[in-house]
């Protein structure tokens, strides 16, 4: 057998079986992101890269109009010192000048999502807070009956059940109001 005839035969078998093991695999459609699959803070970190990237093409635009103004104020208004930053012909920029742009438009993109950062940690510490998911299992709240005194008939009291009062009931029963001498305050 001649050596291409042998590259031929290998290659044909490699094709049959790379089209005809898939068809016996089980199915690979990806299936969506869970909510909980990544943890909050990698969904910081993206959102803040994307925000600092994002904004980087405007930024810089933005911080080469200024530096070109800069130069022109300084010049006492001649206009040929502004650099129009749409024109790759009319880059009169050393690379000190550049790299200063640049470096100047990445920290105020990154100040920008650092901004946002902050807000949305604000706004999602606010949304826990309002909707109770910050609680302490420790703390026990117990409602005492409230005591009112009656300084007409010579200090006597009677207890407000208020755990009635919602109902419309306070008071109503006697047996409810009524409290033993070993409950009720000592007075002083």
């Amino acid at each position: 057998m001649s050596f291409k005839r042998i590259i031929s035969q290998v290659l044909i078998v490699c094709l049959v079986l790379n089209f005809s093991i898939p068809a016996f695999s089980e199915d690979t459609t990806p299936r969506p992101y869970d909510d909980n699959e990544f943890p909050q803070i990698m969904k910081d970190i993206r959102r803040f890269e994307i925000i600092t990237l994002g904004a980087m093409p405007f930024v810089t635009m933005d911080t080469m109009l200024v530096y070109s103004g800069i130069r022109v104020a300084q010049n006492g208004g001649d206009f040929s010192y502004f650099i129009n930053p749409l024109s790759s012909s009319d880059s009169s920029l050393t690379e000190g000048e550049q790299a200063g742009i640049l470096l100047t438009s990445l920290g105020i993109c990154a100040g920008i999502a650092l901004t946002d950062l902050v807000i949305q940690l604000i706004k999602r510490n606010h949304r826990k807070q309002q909707a109770g998911l910050y609680y302490d299992d420790s703390i026990v709240i117990r409602e005492y009956p409230k005591i009112k005194e009656y300084p007409e008939d010579g200090g006597s009291q009677e207890v407000i059940d208020i755990t009635d009062e919602a109902d419309g009931n306070a008071g109503d029963s006697q047996e409810d109001s009524a409290v033993s001498d070993s409950e009720q305050p000592e007075e002083e």
